[in-house]
């Protein structure tokens, strides 16, 4: 939609400017590292610093389209899900969980040949930490909302109710309250919440240790 568009112009924009702003302007949310004896220090070479700044903005814009999809499922919450909204929100769950899920095995990529003890690399890696926390954080929001629809929905009830129901009773009942489109529907978004969640937690896992080989020593 237009705004969805709007917001993505507005995210691609404020990225450029945002990259070039020193790291130790970033957000509340991120400490800055202790620096190490200076001359311990090798300083990182342009190539392992501009890796790590096209992970951070790819990191940066998949918390936007997080951030993003929180809203939608948020919607679909309070204005009621239908088996269409619910299809559309999941498609755009998966493409956000292929994207994280490669994100991750950059972030991995990286681990070897990674110099420690130089301070800018350092924070750079720390913002991405930090912003994978924030799609850790909105991933488990989507999820805990996906299961409130899940016990909100009678139909959905009707068919967990009637799991242990002999199978010529669970075949009438279901195929007159929940058609199979919207039962395939529901289940595919719940799963899609659950995996999106893990890919969050791999891609934290995978910047905190990015972090920590990075980081400066304490001498």
């Amino acid at each position: 939609n237009k705004r969805g568009i709007k917001s993505m112009k507005y995210t691609k924009f404020t990225l450029v400017a945002w990259l070039a702003i020193p790291v130790s302007l970033f957000g509340q949310g991120v400490q800055t590292a202790t620096p190490a004896n200076p001359s311990s220090i090798a300083p990182a070479s342009p190539v392992h610093m501009t890796a790590v700044k096209s992970l951070l903005s790819k990191i940066v814009v998949q918390e936007s389209s997080v951030r993003e999809s929180l809203k939608e499922a948020q919607k679909l919450k309070e204005e009621g899900a239908t088996p269409q909204a619910i299809a559309a929100l999941t498609l755009a769950l998966q493409s956000i969980r292929e994207g994280l899920d490669a994100t991750t095995q950059e972030a991995k990529s990286q681990f070897s040949g990674m110099p420690s003890s130089d301070s800018t690399l350092s924070q750079y890696t720390m913002v991405c930490w930090d912003y994978s926390g924030k799609i850790q954080k909105e991933a488990l929001e989507i999820q805990e909302i996906a299961q409130e629809l899940s016990q909100a929905n009678p139909k959905i009830k009707v068919r967990g109710k009637l799991r242990d129901a002999p199978s010529s009773t669970l075949r009438k009942v279901v195929g007159h309250s929940a058609g199979p489109n919207t039962t395939d529907t529901s289940k595919q978004f719940f799963q899609e919440t659950s995996d999106l969640k893990t890919s969050a937690d791999q891609l934290s896992a995978a910047t905190k240790w990015l972090f920590i080989i990075a980081r400066p020593s304490k001498n």
